[in-house]
């Protein structure tokens, strides 16, 4: 009953309205955009005293979900939206999320320090190392900060997670620093080329998540 209590608190401090799951899962969770994620809830929580498991909210302009999970030992996974999408079917997270997604490839920065310690997955390779070679502090900061964070990067999403029990203005802090990195993988997204194949690879994972189903679509440089 207290954690009940203290996750309706978060609620209302937050403005987050509380949502519903549904038994619906399926395909490589890391790899479902924001929208997708909200297409498996039922929709909001009902009843006067119901929060749901999962909350979701708007911070400076940027929606995200709050799902928490566990039994004796709580922890609340954080989703913050990145738009626009990276496009690249790409995962950035550390090795111990590594976990292969079918026919994407390792990526490699060619820094050993960062190599050891970050998984990189891409269906566009290149372009991937595009995005995230370092060539400024700024650059290094960035990895960094994802390294430390343990975030999980994805084209649509950047996912984290704490543990409970947490205050709000903690989980606001945690947001923000999640919101940075969207922004600033965003800005960087403008360093790479956009090949004919990368496109083509972006519009099927855009019609992917508006579909919202469970197959993954085929990249471009595996079709025929």
């Amino acid at each position: 009953m207290q954690e009940e209590a203290q996750w309706a608190a978060l609620a209302r401090e937050l403005n987050a309205q509380p949502f519903e799951l549904t038994y619906f899962s399926g395909g490589d969770d890391r790899h479902k955009s924001f929208a997708m994620r909200l297409r498996e809830r039922r929709g909001p929580a009902v009843g006067p005293a119901s929060v749901g498991d999962v909350l979701m909210g708007s911070r400076n302009g940027t929606r995200y979900l709050l799902q928490r999970k566990g039994d004796k030992s709580i922890s609340i996974h954080m989703t913050v939206e990145l738009e626009p999408s990276l496009g690249l079917c790409a995962f950035i997270g550390t090795p111990s999320w590594t976990r292969g997604i079918g026919r994407t490839k390792h990526v490699c920065l060619g820094d050993p320090g960062l190599d050891d310690e970050l998984c990189l997955e891409a269906a566009e390779p290149e372009q991937l190392v595009e995005l995230l070679r370092p060539q400024s502090a700024a650059d290094v900061t960035l990895l960094r900060a994802i390294i430390s964070e343990r975030f999980a990067v994805t084209d649509t999403t950047v996912v984290g997670w704490v543990y409970a029990p947490v205050t709000a203005n903690e989980l606001c802090m945690k947001l923000d620093r999640m919101t940075w990195v969207a922004r600033e993988l965003a800005t960087r997204r403008s360093r790479v080329r956009v090949t004919l194949e990368a496109q083509q690879t972006r519009e099927a994972w855009a019609a992917f998540a508006r579909a919202g189903l469970c197959i993954r679509p085929e990249p471009a440089a595996h079709r025929r």
